[in-house]
């Protein structure tokens, strides 16, 4: 990267885009220098049908607020005229590495990536239902370990990754579909209510992920997306916080739907 509006140092972010399923997102922010070359060890994932033979993934550099005009700036990695990278890759059980730059002009960039196959770690799902003096709602029980969701159409998605095994979670990917209407009283949403004063839960520094409603397709269902790598003791206390209320009061149970 050469120059862009007179700036030393900007930030940049990658748009990843799997064309064969519309897929598209972009990445977080690194602070970079021109004329340095960045080792990022980032790892997205992208979910492909099982049945697919090949994957057609377009890569795209940005430069954030560093137009002429202040807008975002789409650096050049490709020999083409449209900026971006595209990288096919008959699927196989060796990587594709991809390399994508040009020369020659002020948005020049630099950009080397791998894909490889990767299989999904079976996550655990638990629901959080609604207790109180008229009975339990949002999660009816059909028949033994069979259940239908009767609560909220809207939910909250925590998503952690737990270092260990506990006693309601598994070590790895864990899920929590918790019910607008019990999300409003529990003390997560005193968190979410005072994020200044977050550093001593255990959902500090967490990644936040709302929907944005300008997008052409967006969920109906799912208001945010919590994620977050946490420890055995903290899991536990996550949920704790579902659960509860601010006078530590229950307002919830878990049940699991998923192992």
């Amino acid at each position: 990267m050469s120059s862009i509006s007179i700036q030393e140092e900007v930030e940049v972010f990658f748009v990843i885009n799997y064309q064969d399923q519309g897929q598209e997102f972009a990445t977080k922010r690194v602070s970079a220098t021109k004329n340095v070359l960045y080792t990022l060890n980032w790892i997205y994932d992208v979910d492909i049908p099982e049945t697919a033979t090949y994957v057609n993934v377009e890569f795209e550099a940005v430069a954030e607020n560093t137009g002429w005009l202040g807008d975002d700036a789409q650096l050049d990695i490709d020999q083409d005229d449209s900026n971006k990278y595209n990288a096919y890759w008959t699927i196989s059980s060796t990587p594709f590495i991809g390399t994508g730059t040009d020369s020659g002009g002020s948005y020049d960039a630099y950009l080397k990536m791998k894909m490889e196959r990767a299989v999904a770690e079976k996550s655990r799902v638990i629901v959080i239902n609604g207790t109180g003096d008229e009975g339990d709602y949002g999660l009816d029980t059909v028949s033994t370990g069979i259940y239908r969701y009767s609560a909220d159409d809207q939910v909250y998605l925590v998503v952690l990754n737990v270092t260990g095994t506990s006693v309601h979670f598994q070590s790895g990917m864990n899920a929590i579909i918790l019910p607008r209407a019990i999300a409003l009283q529990c003390q997560l949403n005193d968190t979410l209510y005072n994020l200044q004063n977050i550093g001593s839960s255990p959902l500090n520094d967490a990644s936040f992920y709302s929907t944005d409603p300008l997008k052409a397709t967006v969920s109906g269902h799912i208001i945010a997306v919590i994620s977050h790598d946490v420890s055995v003791t903290e899991v536990e206390n996550v949920l704790y916080m579902l659960t509860h209320n601010s006078t530590d009061g229950r307002i919830g149970n878990n049940v699991v739907i998923s192992r």
